[in-house]
């Protein structure tokens, strides 16, 4: 019982303010292989089980931690990242900017410091280059967004998930699966597919199977969505005043084809959606849209 207060308490602090990541089991064999089925995920928990069994409570707390970085391919960079998988022993790790060679030194560096294996992420909706400033540059989702072969947004993410594991990235933070319904919106825009939930929903679904066959994980976002907002919530608390019709119709339509194509992992929002959870909590923060909704009802 203390243990699960520990561990509820750290996971509000973490979230607090931050876009919440949910996503089952992972494992570096498992990552990528084409729509987990319930014996992948049966050996992926009991891997996790296993390594787990074998931690100390602090140790246990350790791996819920998974932080931005801001460091450099240099001996502080490396002295700062080090510290933190030796004495923080945290999950994973963010980085921020950084060059190609940077970023590959820096994660092996953690990999072979970490006594687990981290789970290193990468930001990356358009690529390694919404990060790095010398990785090959893909067009935004929006210009991506005209394109009426889904095939072709397979193969972008098989691209971006080979480019990835060069440098050892296992977790990328895409694809956005928001409907870009608000024109005026000043956060999501350009980074969606477009106006349209079956497109958004068939080319973010192609492109995570894509990311995913090339043994990255993929992971949708901004649950429930994002798309009509008119306030950045990297600054605020923005408020998405669907009913919940236009929810199921509109909003939801490209999160429910990623869940059913078994793709890996779903980040919720920071926004107050009065349809799910009339209290006013974020998102990011109630159970009734993370847990209810997100993980009972849509599974």
């Amino acid at each position: 019982m203390q243990l699960k207060k520990i561990i509820s308490a750290l996971i509000v602090i973490i979230f607090l303010g931050a876009p919440t990541f949910i996503a089952p089991a992972y494992t570096p064999e498992a990552a990528g292989k084409r729509k987990p089925n319930l014996v992948q995920g049966a050996d992926a928990a009991r891997w996790a089980d296993s390594v787990m069994n074998t931690l100390t409570l602090r140790q246990k707390v350790g791996q819920l931690f998974v932080p931005r970085l801001d460091v450099f391919d240099n001996p502080a960079g490396h002295a700062a990242l080090k510290k933190m998988v030796t004495t923080g022993e945290v999950g994973g790790f963010l980085l921020g900017k950084g060059t190609v060679a940077g970023y590959a030194a820096l994660i092996k560096g953690a990999q072979d410091a970490a006594k687990i294996p981290l789970m290193v992420t990468l930001d990356g909706e358009w690529g390694l280059a919404m990060r790095l400033t010398d990785a090959p540059r893909f067009p935004y989702n929006m210009g991506l967004g005209a394109i009426s072969d889904p095939e072709l947004l397979y193969e972008y993410g098989k691209e971006v998930a080979r480019e990835c594991r060069e440098v050892g990235i296992a977790v990328n933070f895409a694809p956005v699966l928001d409907v870009n319904s608000n024109p005026a919106n000043p956060v999501i825009g350009y980074r969606s597919f477009g106006e349209n939930p079956a497109r958004v929903a068939a080319l973010g679904r192609a492109y995570s199977r894509g990311l995913e066959d090339g043994w990255v994980m993929a992971v949708g976002k901004h649950f429930p969505g994002h798309g009509d907002t008119s306030v950045d919530s990297h600054k605020a608390l923005p408020t998405v005043d669907h009913s919940a019709e236009n929810l199921e119709n509109v909003d939801l339509v490209p999160f429910r084809d990623f869940i059913n194509d078994g793709l890996g992992g779903i980040m919720v929002g920071h926004l107050k959606v009065p349809a799910l959870d009339a209290s006013g909590t974020p998102a990011s923060l109630t159970s009734r849209i993370s847990s209810d909704k997100l993980k009972k009802q849509m599974g």
